[in-house]
């Protein structure tokens, strides 16, 4: 009785991955890739001159990207004194460009300083430079 039962187990078993491989066959080719896609809209600037505010939206971006984007929508140039790594997810309705800057560096782990139309950006682990805080 136990043979039999073994035989009939494994006729079925193979009989069974046999029609789930002709029932998968070739399926898995016309699957596309999974997407890795980080969602930024673009940095919107209103007004323009010192009372600039800002509004944005970034899910999982990478900080340099954000920062890189920000100073240029505020017409600053942009000085990275140390590698700036992490992801940032934020949504903005019109603040300032230090507002902004404040909540990023609470998110990250960043420093900033604005000085002679350049945002210095250096990493919190970074040695003081240039007098940034």
């Amino acid at each position: 009785m136990r043979i039999l039962c073994l035989i009939l187990f494994g006729v079925m078993f193979f009989w069974v991955n046999g029609a789930l491989a002709e029932l998968t066959d070739g399926q898995d080719d016309d699957i596309p890739p999974l997407v890795q896609m980080a969602a930024f809209l673009p940095v919107e600037a209103e007004k323009d001159g010192p009372d600039t505010t800002f509004t944005m939206v970034a899910t999982n971006v990478p900080v340099r990207e954000v920062l890189l984007s920000l100073a240029h929508k505020a017409h600053l140039g942009v000085d990275f004194i140390s590698e700036v790594h992490g992801v940032i997810t934020l949504t903005i309705t019109t603040k300032t460009l230090h507002e902004v800057l404040d909540r990023m560096a609470l998110q990250s782990n960043i420093r900033y300083k604005i000085q002679d139309n350049v945002l210095i950006i250096a990493s919190r682990d970074a040695p003081q430079h240039r007098g940034i805080e």
